[in-house]
């Protein structure tokens, strides 16, 4: 009897997920298609994300540019305002010569 009752419940386990199996949701054409969208999009979104992040590198690094630019300029002036208050001995003795 118990040979009897495994045989019957394989062969109801085999009915019962073949039954399951042929009761699952397929995807219909409407989801497929939407599905494709999606995927195209998401595809296009990481393009624009890599090219964002390509054009924020370039960004960054021409923003450095510029800062070394001012902060040249700003170390120019600030020496150029000590000497004026230094006025009018800023320049020591022989660094021009004379006419």
């Amino acid at each position: 009897m118990n040979a009897k009752f495994k045989t019957g419940m394989i062969a109801l386990a085999i009915a019962g997920s073949s039954f399951l199996a042929s009761c699952s949701s397929k995807i219909t054409a409407e989801q497929l298609a939407t599905l494709r969208q999606l995927r195209a999009q998401e595809a296009q979104l990481k393009k624009d994300i890599e090219s964002k992040k390509s054009e924020l590198s370039r960004l960054k690094s021409e923003v450095d540019a510029r800062q070394k630019e001012v902060d040249n300029c700003n170390t120019r002036r600030q020496f150029v305002q000590s000497k004026l208050a230094q006025w009018p001995n800023a320049w020591p003795a022989g660094l021009f010569p004379d006419n």
